[in-house]
């Protein structure tokens, strides 16, 4: 059974998605680190042509959600401009944006597209065994990062405990490391 919320609204405008995604904020608690990774991963690089890593969301939630959550978390971040987006991603591929979610890699696969990149040179930053799945079978490097359950590192795959500390300096060294069959 699905419950569609488009255009369900109350009388102040607020729609379900809205009143769905403001409990979620409230909840929602990102990996620690997560906000101050996708900060420096919009600085530009040491040692590169000064281009920021491009970023994508891929998500199995539905879009507003998904946008309304990324406004009102600790994801936000501000652009220089209020026209700007107020998120630090280059894409966000969603639940409705593929035919197959996770574990296929329909949403992987769209988000390198969407970047203008070969898959294989993709590092995935995922928390949940399901989406480790889909990345890999995207033919895309992982950095597992458990939010339950557990993950072994396997070929291509890294495990952390967490985000912290991490550079976009240093998620180009791990890419190469595992791409090259060395363990991370």
């Amino acid at each position: 059974m699905e419950l569609a919320t488009d255009g369900l609204s109350e009388p102040d405008g607020t729609t379900a998605a809205d009143r769905a995604a403001g409990r979620a904020s409230r909840s929602w608690h990102s990996l620690p680190g997560a906000r101050e990774l996708l900060v420096a991963l919009r600085a530009p690089r040491d040692g590169s042509d000064g281009t920021p890593l491009a970023t994508a969301l891929v998500t199995s939630s539905w879009r507003d959600f998904t946008l309304t959550l990324l406004a009102t978390s600790e994801a936000s971040v501000s652009e220089s401009s209020a026209s700007e987006r107020t998120h630090p991603f280059d894409a966000i591929v969603c639940g409705e944006d593929v035919t197959d979610g996770k574990p296929a890699p329909d949403g992987f696969l769209r988000a390198a597209a969407l970047l203008g990149v070969a898959p294989d040179e993709c590092l995935v930053i995922e928390d949940s065994p399901t989406g480790v799945a889909a990345a890999e079978a995207a033919g895309m490097i992982v950095l597992a990062v458990p939010h339950a359950g557990h993950l072994d590192p396997a070929p291509g795959r890294a495990v952390r405990r967490d985000l912290v500390g991490l550079t976009g300096t240093g998620l180009v060294a791990l890419h190469a490391r595992l791409r090259s069959g060395a363990s991370a």
